[in-house]
């Protein structure tokens, strides 16, 4: 269904009307990685964020541990170095940490971590994850903020990623109380959102998260009356204006994923942000209405927003919550690469397929697809290993050889040029198939046994 291209051309030519070729509408001279690398990088940088998170969180409790008199379970080779110096004039660190210098720091501290086995088993992936980013990333943390301890604060990072021209947010994924209380306000709620013109329904408690002036903001900034969403983009204006010839990109896991959409729409659209922003969502939520879905496509037609959302089959967080408590729809938004498992039984390796909002037709194949009761894992025990990063990171590297064939920038302009297509695999369209035939039988035998 797709046009290829060289592996080593990340500009995406495409046949024009007059039979000539034209570059991608998001086309600007900038070098996008294949589909495969920006999925891989970004799975990364979410993973990342959990772990000098909860790394620096561990610190912290060391620190309270040893103020009150406790025994402290783990101790730091050098416990300020996940926390260096601030410089006043731009609240960021005066010294980024390079990926190198955070993998030999976790290499160094592995052992004292294992003390604390609550912290080791739920951080176990995340800090092995850590060590294969060391081989493939020069990318320079700058700033994370995770409030100290405080946990009604929102968790992200930024950095620098000088070989590849990135600026990049991540946000963390739930973690604390207030993550949980953030994802269960699942009500559609009216507003408006920054630099868009139409008011969209959105999940309260994602909304209130990054936009409520009330309780979100910024410890260096807190004399000033703005929210979560204007202190960052503060960050991200001094850190591109820095950097001409950077784009940014925006990345999270689960919560963190609705955050980096929500974040991603609103900096496209505005008139200080380089176009067209890149936002990677690992394992998102639903996060809007219709209208929420047509105003991210019309920022992606216009090439202000180049958006793929990566989902895990079988992934219950990715495939929810289908509607609010008013039984008002959720609707899905960007190119979603979807990793699927082990099909049929085993009987073919996990393979990716992607979608697209289409026509009616590819609409109906969709949601036979995504039906939540068939994407929910039924076995409790492998509920939180399908959402994790690393069975995230385990199922991309399966579909490594075809994805790397893959751009984007193709994939947009395959797909909205025409709307009637149906851009899954015939092993998604088999899937589907299956799914619905099985429903079928199910209402059939019920409609038998009460007859």
């Amino acid at each position: 269904q797709m046009e290829t291209q060289d592996k080593d051309n990340s500009r995406s030519l495409l046949p024009s009307d007059n039979g000539g070729e034209r570059t991608s509408r998001f086309d600007d001279g900038y070098e996008y990685d294949c589909v495969y690398k920006e999925a891989d990088s970004m799975i990364s940088a979410s993973n990342l964020i959990y772990t000098i998170a909860n790394m620096r969180d561990l610190e912290y409790k060391q620190q309270q541990l040893a103020a009150k008199g406790e025994i402290v379970l783990v101790n730091f080779d050098d416990p300020s170095f996940m926390r260096p110096e601030i410089d006043p004039e731009t609240n960021r660190y005066k010294d980024g940490l390079t990926i190198s210098e955070i993998a030999d720091y976790v290499s160094r501290n592995m052992e004292e971590m294992k003390k604390d086995k609550e912290f080791y088993d739920a951080n176990q992936g995340a800090l092995e994850m850590l060590s294969e980013l060391k081989m493939k990333s020069n990318r320079e943390v700058l700033y994370v903020d995770d409030s100290e301890g405080d946990e009604d604060e929102v968790v992200y990072g930024l950095s620098v990623d000088h070989k590849k021209k990135r600026v990049i947010v991540c946000f963390r994924g739930t973690t604390c109380k207030a993550d949980m209380v953030a994802d269960i306000k699942i009500g559609l709620m009216k507003v408006h959102l920054p630099n868009c013109a139409a008011p969209v329904k959105l999940h309260r408690g994602f909304f209130d998260y990054l936009f409520s002036k009330d309780r979100y903001r910024e410890r260096s900034l807190q004399s000033e009356d703005i929210n979560k969403y204007e202190s960052i983009m503060i960050h991200v204006r001094d850190l591109l204006n820095a950097h001409q010839d950077y784009k940014l990109f925006v990345s999270g896991h689960s919560l963190g994923a609705a955050l980096s959409s929500l974040f991603a729409l609103c900096a496209s659209k505005s008139d200080q942000i380089p176009k067209p922003v890149t936002c990677v969502s690992v394992a998102s939520p639903y996060v809007g209405d219709e209208i929420w879905r047509q105003t991210v496509m019309e920022a992606e037609k216009a090439g202000f927003l180049r958006y793929l959302r990566v989902a895990n089959a079988t992934d219950v967080v990715a495939h929810g919550p289908p509607f609010d408590l008013s039984f008002r729809r959720y609707k899905h938004v960007g190119m979603n690469l979807r990793l699927e498992n082990d099909g049929l039984f085993g009987l073919y390796p996990p393979y990716a397929s992607f979608q697209y909002p289409g026509g009616p037709v590819a609409e109906l194949a969709h949601a036979c697809q995504n039906t939540f009761l068939f994407n929910c894992g039924w076995f409790p025990s492998k509920v939180l290993k399908m959402h994790s990063c690393t069975e995230y990171a385990r199922r991309l590297h399966a579909s490594k050889n075809e994805l790397q064939q893959l751009y984007l920038n193709q994939m947009y302009e395959d797909y909205l040029r025409d709307s009637r297509k149906i851009p899954y695999s015939f092993k998604s369209a088999g899937c589907a198939a299956i799914v619905i035939l099985t429903a079928a039988v199910i209402v059939f035998i019920v409609y038998m046994h009460y007859e």
